[in-house]
């Protein structure tokens, strides 16, 4: 075997995946959904390994991450580490944020709970006060004070 078929032989599952993200060309008789083919995808995806670039012109799934992944690789050591330290900054960022609307949405509904729960008893004990029962056995009932009661 020849050194380009060994190439092709240990390379041929990631040149696959390469060539799943590359855009695909259609000549003007071609429909619209027909890729190129399979030599364009190997020159395309060789040039990508040669290069380390992507057509600006692909629109496929998933290459705008590539994109940015292949973006950051190129980036020198100091502005590399800058910017993983940068982008760890944001994580933690919203990290805190989420949090704290996590725990605020937990308190507001059980504020919310409680208040609903109140209103509920209110409305009860102020059915019970028209029934004509006493005070104390409404306040026993709904847990209310005195004073809420009477207020009714």
């Amino acid at each position: 075997m020849c050194a380009l078929g060994d190439f092709l032989v240990l390379f041929a599952p990631v040149l696959r995946q390469i060539a799943r993200y590359l855009p695909h060309h259609r000549s003007e008789n071609a429909s619209k959904t027909h890729p190129k083919s399979s030599h364009d995808k190997f020159k395309t995806a060789s040039k990508f390994l040669k290069t380390g670039e992507i057509d600006k012109n692909a629109t496929a799934k998933g290459l705008p991450e590539a994109r940015e992944r292949l973006r950051i690789d190129t980036l020198p050591d100091v502005e590399k580490r800058a910017y993983y330290r940068d982008m760890e900054a944001l994580r933690y960022q919203r990290s805190v944020i989420k949090t704290g609307w996590d725990e605020g949405h937990t308190e507001g509904s059980k504020e919310g709970r409680a208040e609903g729960e109140k209103k509920k008893a209110k409305e009860v004990a102020k059915r019970m006060k028209e029934m004509g029962l006493s005070i104390k056995d409404i306040a026993q009932c709904t847990q209310l004070t005195h004073e809420e009661i009477e207020k009714l």
